[in-house]
């Protein structure tokens, strides 16, 4: 079949109301477990969604959160063999990563509680109501589509048909903001709860309850409660929690500038890592198969005008949680890293993204930075700047429907080594190299940098697979096909 270009809009017919009344108790006053610290050591990072047949079952591809693919993207983005379709979801706002199965069929949530599957042209398989609003990032598993919604319930669907599993409710409510499902063959790991007294205010001076007092691990066969640990006693809340699951526990950024490792068999600390006061860490960590911790971290001290000008990295020991090396940034890093290896350098690269997040109710004007440093060390491999951009929120955005993403997506690397990256504020998406080893992305170097502008914020990060790299904008889901998906 010939590869065409084409742009759909289409208005989506209302999905089937997910609910039944089993429900978990799982309230606020939950004790912490006070158990001994466990001496194990640190396994490898669990292999159940490494070794998933599905091309990007989860955010950052695997339960490392490496954003290492093992596919090959396109490059450039704009070629003679390369299609795109565009779909917009009106009255649906987006911003959630996409997943691809193996079979190249396509699914998301949405802030507006709609959970949705397509095929790999843009033609709806199926459509559901969640149990309320802001429906977030799903898992992938052996035919089971796993998210969590605003109204504290966790969904099981099955990924064929888009019918109701099952669907257990934790909590009284769950955080709005962006956050992912961790599934493993086991265990579902999500956050419980919400922060009902973190001050913080809307643009339009409303009260937001952002983030979450505790994380609870469920098991995978039906939701139910394994056990929940409550982070208060360390003034410690999740925000836009997108863990690394091991095999014997799980790390996690505790938001206001701590990261956890607690066991898997019943939520005891095993170690906590403080970055300093005054800085909140980025939502995601980052584990490597060597025993490697990355967790990106942004000034917090209220005064937005030096804020924005302090970041940083921390490498750390996956066993101790040692810090192995930092090294600090000119902008704060809220977004996750990606590891893996890249063009032009030998050995393992982290990709670093930073940069403040645009602004409501007025628009303004951003650029922003990215760096590729050597993982082992911390040494510059490349930096790549933007053009500026001015906008409410992010590109497209408008105070009806709020479109309000991170300056970056989560970075993914390609199986031949590029980088690629969606610029959310900007509303553009990046595929990076530097091939003559300056120590720089030339943006007007076509044989380094290429970019697709769609035009519209996009939060969640590309998705990669075979003949395929899909976004999901503000508003829509938007898909670059090559020849390969014919094969």
């Amino acid at each position: 079949m010939a590869l065409f270009r084409m742009l759909v809009v289409a208005i989506l017919a209302e999905g089937t109301p997910l609910w039944d009344d089993n429900c978990d108790s799982c309230e606020a006053g939950s004790a912490f477990l006070q158990l001994e610290l466990s001496k194990d050591r640190a396994h490898v990072i669990s292999s159940d969604l490494q070794a998933s047949r599905y091309w990007f079952p989860t955010k950052s591809v695997d339960n490392n959160r490496s954003g290492q693919s093992s596919v090959s993207g396109p490059f450039p983005l704009h070629k003679p063999d390369t299609a795109h379709w565009e779909l917009n979801v009106p009255g649906v706002v987006f911003h959630q990563v996409p997943m691809i199965d193996d079979k190249l069929n396509i699914y998301m949530g949405s802030d507006t509680g709609k959970i949705f599957s397509f095929d790999k042209y843009g033609a709806k398989r199926w459509e559901a109501n969640g149990t309320g609003t802001h429906c977030q990032d799903p898992s992938l598993f052996e035919g089971i589509l796993y998210t969590a919604c605003r109204d504290g319930s966790v969904l099981a669907l099955d990924m064929m048909t888009g019918q109701l599993l099952w669907q257990r409710k934790i909590c009284k409510e769950l955080p709005f903001e962006h956050y992912s499902i961790s599934v493993t063959k086991d265990h579902i790991f999500l956050p419980a709860g919400v922060n009902q007294h973190g001050g913080y205010v809307s643009p339009f001076h409303e009260p937001l309850d952002i983030g979450s007092p505790a994380v609870a691990l469920l098991r995978r066969e039906d939701g139910r409660l394994v056990w929940r640990a409550n982070l208060s006693k360390w003034n410690a809340v999740t925000q836009e929690l997108t863990p690394c699951m091991l095999s014997d526990s799980v790390i996690f950024s505790g938001g206001m500038g701590t990261i956890f490792r607690l066991s898997l068999q019943n939520g005891s600390l095993i170690w906590k890592v403080d970055v300093g006061p005054n800085l909140t860490t980025s939502a995601q960590v980052s584990c490597t198969q060597d025993g490697k911790v990355f967790a990106g971290y942004g000034g917090y001290s209220g005064n937005d005008a030096n804020d924005r000008h302090v970041g940083g990295l921390y490498a750390l020991d996956i066993k101790t949680g040692d810090t192995l090396w930092t090294r600090s940034f000119p902008y704060r890093v809220y977004t996750p890293v990606a590891v893996g290896e890249i063009q032009g350098h030998k050995g393992t690269a982290v990709i670093v993204a930073m940069g403040t997040p645009g602004q409501y109710p007025k628009k303004t004007t951003e650029n922003h930075t990215l760096w590729a440093l050597d993982a082992n060390t911390g040494a510059m491999i490349w930096s790549f700047n933007t053009p500026s951009c001015t906008a409410l929120g992010a590109r497209g955005g408008t105070l009806e429907e709020m479109c309000w993403p991170l300056a970056w997506s989560a970075p993914v690397i390609s199986k031949d080594g590029i980088v690629y990256i969606n610029w959310a504020f900007g509303g553009v998406t990046f595929a990076l190299r530097d091939i003559n080893k300056d120590g720089l992305c030339d943006l007007h170097n076509p044989e380094e940098v290429s970019s697709f502008d769609f035009g519209i914020g996009h939060q969640g990060g590309p998705a990669l697979a075979p003949g395929m790299l899909v976004v999901l904008t503000c508003h829509g889901p938007r898909a670059i096909l090559t020849a390969a998906i014919e094969q």
